[in-house]
């Protein structure tokens, strides 16, 4: 090689003769062409591998083989494999649930049977997986396991039933006979080829599986087999066997001397709830809000929310439906409307005094239920009832049922189901028919328009006044509904300004009055007049037509009373439900 002489200085600041050779120097020449040789057929096909499945659970491993596998499975597997097998291995993970590390082997078929063979080596069980379609299951001849039997005491009697029948381990998640024979079955009798899985409860805890076959065979149930106790005292019994030619009951209750009666039924197959797990909550709701969407199954309407109002907003639309005001209208107005409500219920409040010694304040309430801070007195609650983010509670329902004269029937969403909670009735003797409220996540909805109320719901007792019910219901500022309706602008048009004036006390029912809520009239023009909306049916009401008709001339703007007529009750003979 040809190398030169450099002098290079050291870090300590030394200088250093040293010797240099080029990198490229005397390097071999590269050919023009690669070597190419031809490989055989056989060689060059694709072998053909069964998968194997490995299941390494906790309770059968020893501590140290335990930590192993969760760090590096394929250790463990070389030192239980035979020296010199090839095998790869894939998709090792740990179940949570099975407290086991689980993964996937795959093997030439010559070498399947031996690696089966080795099944229960050191706790390690193997087995093959998915069958081919077509393919008849093995038979499985499943081990019973008593409570008071430990896993490595288990584990061995397996094994030498494994050696006598000559056959290799299998095991299986859940129960207490984890382990079986595979391709071990004892023939089946004419009685056995009618087993089926039953489920007993209400077991007395010291027994044993041979305890429990015993009461069983005395009792005369056929061909009893694979008894498998609770995982923990008190649980459910399974087991296989034929039921006594004298019954012919799916459920079977026997009276014990020691305890409570044994009951027995058919087991049904739980599943897997792990997926469901996985399902984000606001999926699962809206999966809940189209099966149940309300009690009895009965259709829900939602007329949306902005922050505190959608009980208001319930209320609202149902009187002014039941009115005769068209549904766009009442969708369009529907901000207007909750809030004239409950200007109306606000003044009902301050007018009617009763209610206040009654008054406790309400340990579910929170700053967003009343939309500030929380009242810790009747008149503080007097005053976060004006605002416009207080959820709907009892009082205000109280309050709604005596403004517009019918009863208010209220449902929760709780623990999946529904449940009745109250149901809020006027002293006045005439009044329409019921409003639902159903609450759900804190929001509420209602019956449409033309929809029938269940007829047994009629029967539900009327509340005590003296007894109050905890909910709340206010729903989200921007739900889906909210976003058709019209925006609650004033300088939209200014009849819908004048429907916001506080109603004049003279208006409002006293608690002690039988009388209905009358609208004043209007003949001042006006941009939209709705007054000839409101005309009651029926020549029962011709009276209350002229009474209207003669206090609208000191009203000085007749808008006013288009909004507020909207919500005034409904005389019986005038209401198509």
């Amino acid at each position: 090689m040809n190398w030169v002489y450099k002098w290079v200085q050291l870090h300590n600041g030394e200088w250093c003769k040293a010797s240099v050779v080029p990198l490229n120097a005397a390097l071999p020449e590269w050919g023009k062409e690669p070597f190419v040789a031809d490989c055989p057929v056989e060689l060059a096909a694709k072998e053909k591998q069964e998968t194997v499945r490995v299941v390494c659970p906790q309770e059968f491993l020893s501590a140290p083989d335990w930590q192993l596998v969760q760090s590096k499975p394929g250790r463990l597997l070389e030192e239980i494999l035979p020296e010199g097998m090839w095998t790869r291995s894939f998709g090792w993970h740990a179940e949570t649930r099975e407290a086991a590390v689980i993964g996937f082997l795959k093997v030439p078929p010559s070498q399947t049977a031996e690696v089966l063979a080795l099944s229960g080596e050191r706790g390690v069980f193997f087995a093959l997986g998915r069958p081919k379609a077509g393919t008849p299951a093995q038979s499985v001849r499943w081990l019973p396991r008593d409570d008071k039997v430990k896993p490595g005491t288990y584990l061995q009697t397996a094994k030498k039933h494994a050696e006598a029948a000559s056959t290799s381990l299998t095991f299986r998640r859940g129960g207490r006979a984890s382990l079986g024979l595979v391709g071990v079955a004892v023939p089946e009798t004419a009685a056995e080829g009618l087993r089926k899985r039953w489920a007993a409860r209400q077991v007395p805890k010291h027994w044993t599986p041979a305890q429990f076959q015993r009461m069983l065979e005395l009792h005369q149930w056929r061909v009893p087999k694979d008894i498998q106790p609770p995982a923990r005292p008190g649980g459910v019994w399974t087991f296989a066997a034929v039921r006594p030619e004298s019954c012919k009951e799916d459920c079977f209750i026997l009276a014990l001397e020691e305890g409570r009666p044994l009951t027995i039924a058919p087991w049904k197959k739980t599943g897997n709830d792990r997926l469901r797990r996985l399902v984000p909550l606001k999926k699962r709701r809206a999966l809940l809000r189209i099966l149940m969407p309300g009690p009895h199954g009965v259709p829900v309407q939602d007329y949306g929310s902005n922050g505190g109002d959608c009980g208001l907003r319930c209320l609202a639309a149902t009187q002014a439906l039941r009115n005769g005001i068209p549904a766009d209208q009442v969708q369009a107005k529907i901000a207007k409307l909750a809030q004239s409500l409950r200007v109306k219920v606000h003044l009902w409040l301050q007018e009617n005094k009763g209610w206040r010694d009654a008054w406790s304040a309400d340990p579910d309430s929170t700053e967003s239920t009343e939309g500030g801070p929380c009242p810790n007195s009747a008149a503080g609650y007097l005053d976060s009832v004006a605002r416009p983010t207080k959820w709907v509670d009892h009082y205000m329902c109280m309050a709604a049922s005596r403004v517009l004269l019918c009863d208010i029937v209220v449902w929760k969403f709780v623990a999946n189901q529904w449940k009745f909670m109250a149901r809020i009735q006027p002293p006045s003797a005439s009044k329409g028919p019921p409003v639902c409220l159903f609450l759900r996540h804190g929001h509420f909805t209602t019956l449409p328009s033309g929809v029938k109320m269940p007829p047994s719901w009629k029967d539900f007792e009327p509340t005590a006044d003296e007894v109050v019910v905890s909910f709340h219901g206010g729903g989200r500022k921007g739900c889906r509904s909210t976003k058709s309706c019209e925006p609650a602008d004033d300088s939209r048009s200014s009849n819908l300004s004048a429907w916001l004036r506080p109603v004049k006390r003279d208006r409002l029912v006293p608690e002690d009055a039988p009388g209905s809520f009358a609208p004043q009239g209007s003949d001042n023009a006006s941009e939209e007049n709705f007054s000839h909306w409101l005309r009651p049916v029926g020549p029962a009401c011709d009276k209350a037509r002229a009474t209207a008709a003669a206090s609208s001339k000191n009203t000085d703007r007749g808008s006013q009373a288009a909004l507020t007529a909207w919500l005034r009750p409904v005389a019986k003979d005038a209401v198509n439900v």
